[in-house]
């Protein structure tokens, strides 16, 4: 675990292990505030799991993982993406326990809810880039769209490639797929 030298940052981490959380619920630290969020919705699951079935067929040796805290180490922030997706030789280090180095991130996924919506579009989608997480997948139900982002560079994505629901999305090398949004509606 690597916190930065903040003690705010510090005391923030410390409270967030120690927080008993609901069944189904999830502690992130987003900017300097605790978060906690309720699962997800029917709709919600159901786009995890379509992009879980289309992340299956990627030629590279990956696995898309659910409830994964990746932690930030330039700002100490703690995201549980919706969707992680990590070689899967990751998942048998015995080094890694609950927190996932976001080095090790290929493609992070996070589906909108009223309650996600602003730290999904900016602060998450600016840490993302900032530690140079190679894609960003955005998939906003509030707003019908998905957005891919990539390049990630002097803290932000220069490449978006963003398609309305209901369009075939292309996710590039080293994943190769085409992910049909139609099957999120």
């Amino acid at each position: 675990m690597t916190v930065p030298d903040s003690p705010a940052l510090s005391e923030l981490a410390t409270v967030a292990e120690q927080i008993t959380v609901p069944e189904g619920y999830r502690v992130e630290i987003v900017g300097e505030v605790i978060v906690v969020s309720p699962t997800p919705s029917t709709r919600h699951a159901r786009v995890i799991w379509v992009l879980e079935g289309v992340l299956r067929s990627t030629p590279v040796d990956t696995a898309a993982v659910q409830m994964v805290t990746i932690e930030l180490p330039l700002s100490g922030e703690r995201y549980v993406p919706d969707l992680l997706v990590l070689p899967t030789e990751v998942l048998t280090r015995e080094d890694i326990t609950w927190i996932v180095p976001i080095s090790e991130a290929l493609l992070a996924v996070e589906v909108t809810s009223r309650a996600t919506y602003g730290h999904d579009r900016g602060r998450k989608l600016r840490g993302y880039a900032a530690h140079a997480v190679p894609f960003y997948l955005l998939v906003d139900v509030l707003a019908s769209s998905v957005t891919l982002y990539s390049e990630p560079g002097q803290g932000r994505y220069h490449e978006a490639i963003k398609v309305s629901m209901g369009e075939q999305l292309a996710i590039p090398e080293p994943f190769d797929i085409v992910v049909d949004t139609a099957a999120f509606l």
